[in-house]
């Protein structure tokens, strides 16, 4: 479809509005005012991986991040850890206020090495959530046992299938093998447990690969021991999954399995544990939410990326709290903050519209 010439002019203009309204809300001043028409409504981050460039990891960069918590502090937004967050909306202690809270999925080593140094730095909670298994040090998380079989193999195809659906993939150059680990990654977080389970053996039988028990420095996750230390200096944990499959794809006996022995093997091994769980994958049924209403435990994360309003009652959130992505241009994390972001996806929402009505017109 070609676009007439006045319309790929006009959509530049847009874009070009867009960004300096972008630029003026996200002033210090514009900042201030936003904040204040955005009481009642909480935000809670998730991050996973942290830059570590000594150890050829990449993640969150120090620096941004950094800069970003450095912004909370100067605005003075209202950090809290996550328990502190779920119990002021529980009491109703934050009905006129926003705040915010960090978290961060999985427990890989960078964060006790980067992370963790990151936000004690600015005296910013921070909660983590364990698939304990991998704590435990009995197994790779699934993906990397994706990804590091087809970044290590000599092969230069892969055959593989998956319910019948016949797949094939030419592994040529790094970026290429990556794309292609998400590839599969994302085709088996949406099939049964027990299917992902064998293409996964599959996968590493095409590829020739024998995968250590114990993952190398690149995926390892924390200890135990770093779980502790962490502990003594603020940090909060929650469990995340034994294995980390995807919830809704187990059965009735495996999904009770992994929320009620994960939440066991985090309490007895942290003083600073707390009884709020994560879906991996932001993944959930009403089934897990009845398993973790019968333990009793206070809320559960998904990765909805929404606001989540004061006004709201406990029973609407309590096993679905949402979360936002944590977003490395300063832009996009100013926006959240300021309570832009749902506003602008109703902007975007008008420009398609109009950008449909100009086209017939």
């Amino acid at each position: 479809m070609l676009i007439p010439s006045h319309l790929d002019a006009d959509a530049g203009l847009v874009h070009r509005a867009k960004r300096i309204a972008l630029s003026m809300l996200t002033t210090r001043v514009a900042s201030s005012v936003l904040r204040r028409l955005t009481r009642g409504r909480c935000i809670v981050f998730t991050l996973h991986r942290f830059e570590d460039p000594a150890h050829g990891i990449a993640g969150h960069p120090e620096q941004i991040l950094r800069s970003q918590l450095e912004l909370l502090r100067r605005e003075r937004c209202l950090v809290l850890g996550l328990m502190e967050l779920i119990e002021g909306l529980r009491d109703g202690s934050l009905r006129e206020r926003s705040a915010i809270a960090f978290t961060v999925d999985d427990g890989y080593g960078d964060f006790a090495r980067v992370g963790s140094r990151i936000f004690a730095a600015f005296d910013c909670p921070v909660t983590v959530f364990l698939p304990t298994a991998f704590i435990d040090g009995a197994e790779w998380l699934w993906w990397d046992r994706i990804e590091a079989a087809i970044l290590s193999t000599d092969r230069r195809a892969l055959a593989i299938e998956i319910n019948d659906a016949a797949l094939k993939y030419e592994l040529g150059s790094v970026s290429d093998r990556m794309r292609i680990s998400l590839d599969l990654t994302t085709r088996l977080k949406r099939v049964p447990n027990a299917v992902r389970l064998s293409v996964i053996e599959q996968i590493l039988a095409a590829c020739g690969s024998s995968l250590a028990a114990a993952p190398p420095l690149r995926y390892a996750p924390m200890s135990w021991h770093d779980v502790r230390r962490l502990g003594a200096s603020g940090v909060t944990f929650g469990p995340h999954t034994v294995t980390h499959p995807i919830l809704p794809m187990t059965g009735d006996e495996q999904a009770a399995f992994e929320l009620e022995t994960s939440w066991r093997r985090v309490k007895e091994s942290t003083p600073n544990a707390i009884p709020i769980f994560s879906y991996p994958n932001g993944d959930y049924s009403s089934r897990e939410q009845s398993i973790l209403a019968r333990m009793n435990l206070a809320a559960a994360v998904c990765s909805e990326p929404r606001y989540l309003d004061v006004k709201e009652s406990a029973a609407e959130y309590r096993f679905a709290v949402p979360r936002f992505p944590h977003y490395d241009d300063q832009p996009h994390f100013v926006k959240i903050i300021n309570g832009l972001e749902g506003a602008v996806v109703n902007v975007r929402r008008l420009f398609r519209t109009s950008r449909v009505s100009a086209a017939w017109s």
